[in-house]
């Protein structure tokens, strides 16, 4: 009897053995094949699709808010008799471009760009040597050194396809915007003000204004040559915002 017990217990633990070693081995493949799961993971992941910003390709105008000038000899193209010459630039001046500009006004970084002239130090030039400027200009036209006293205070940006965007007459520049500081599209980089003008150099906070040229690589400013129909075609297609 004791032996028929024995030889029962035996096959109780070969049965159970058996049982065992069945479920471990179903175990160990499915755990190879979670393991084989999270090695593919990552390779999903990576052939997610990468999104793109939606916002327009385009410039911003350099005031928040503003829109482009009614006045057509604030447009690039218009004539600049006083210096024998014609405007380079948009000016957005009063209450010509759709809100009032001020003094102390912000103006923002038209688009992501590198700054490559930076006015921090600035000194307007004495009433003589204003006068002396004028008197110059109007009978020879006004030269690259001419031109960039009359711009007053100024930051040049640079974008990626090499062209440049001057801002003029500015009263401050942001503390932060240095020579090659990296700018992103609605960044505050400077303020209006009327520096390189009658009233700056007179010492006033009148006739606040914001110059404003695009110069393509090609050294040509955006309306060179065009009519100001044409200028105002081209700005629309340009200026995207705000």
């Amino acid at each position: 009897m004791s032996m028929l017990r024995q030889i029962k217990l035996g096959w109780y633990i070969l049965i159970a053995l058996f049982i065992y070693s069945i479920s471990m081995t179903f175990a160990y493949f499915g755990l190879r094949k979670t393991s084989k799961l999270i090695e593919e993971q990552p390779a999903v992941i990576q052939e997610a699709p990468v999104l793109e910003s939606s916002s327009p390709e385009g410039l911003w105008f350099p005031i928040p808010g503003a829109s482009l000038p009614e006045d057509d000899s604030y447009l690039p193209g218009s004539p600049r008799t006083y210096r024998r010459g014609e405007n380079q630039g948009f000016d957005f001046y009063g209450n010509d471009a759709g809100i009032p500009i001020v003094y102390g006004q912000a103006v923002i970084a038209a688009s992501d760009a590198t700054v490559i002239r930076a006015d921090t130090v600035y000194t307007e030039i004495s009433q003589a040597a204003w006068q002396a400027l004028l008197t110059k200009v109007a009978s020879d036209g006004a030269n690259d050194t001419d031109l960039n006293l009359l711009r007053g205070r100024q930051i040049w940006l640079e974008l990626a396809d090499k062209s440049i965007l001057r801002y003029a007459h500015l009263s401050a520049i942001n503390p932060t915007i240095k020579v090659g500081s990296k700018v992103y599209r609605g960044q505050v980089i400077g303020y209006v003000g009327n520096s390189g003008t009658d009233d700056g150099v007179a010492g006033s906070n009148r006739g606040a204004r914001l110059h404003f040229e695009i110069w393509r690589s090609d050294g040509q400013f955006i309306g060179q040559g065009l009519s100001i129909a044409a200028v105002r075609d081209l700005a629309k297609s340009i200026f995207v915002g705000p």
